[in-house]
């Protein structure tokens, strides 16, 4: 098993999915990666699909204002000069976090972990940084 913490940042998959953000120019891959937990959501998600979802949603939050402490300088460098994401995309991003929460392979990993606590509370730090935002727009 990779590395893995309860920030958002703190996995192997999803800083793989930050590495592969150069290659748009735009909001493209960072939808797909939340239509990919939307698109599950109603079967079993899984871990990896989750934390690049996760990845993703911290990426909207940012360019929409409201970015995590500890947003990697890859993904800074991403959004600088993009446009802030329309009001849809930040709508699905909170639901596609509320499925990840409710039933996912990633929930299950927190779950038996000793630090639910810690996953639970960087969830939502990302949840009221997505309202937030989705207020501001």
């Amino acid at each position: 098993m990779g590395a893995h913490g309860p920030k958002s940042f703190d996995n192997d998959a999803a800083m793989e999915w930050v590495a592969e953000l150069a290659e748009y120019t735009d909001f493209s891959g960072v939808a797909g990666a939340i239509d990919a937990v939307m698109a599950d959501k109603a079967d079993y998600l899984d871990a990896d699909v989750c934390e690049e979802g996760i990845a993703a949603a911290e990426i909207v939050a940012a360019a929409a204002g409201k970015p995590a402490g500890d947003l990697p300088a890859d993904a800074k460098a991403w959004i600088g000069g993009k446009p802030k994401p329309d009001a849809a995309l930040v709508a699905r991003t909170i639901e596609a976090i509320a499925a990840i929460r409710e039933k996912s392979e990633l929930r299950e990993f927190w779950e038996d972990s000793e630090d639910l606590a810690g996953w639970n509370s960087a969830m939502d730090d990302l949840k009221a940084r997505l309202e937030a935002a989705k207020s501001a727009a």
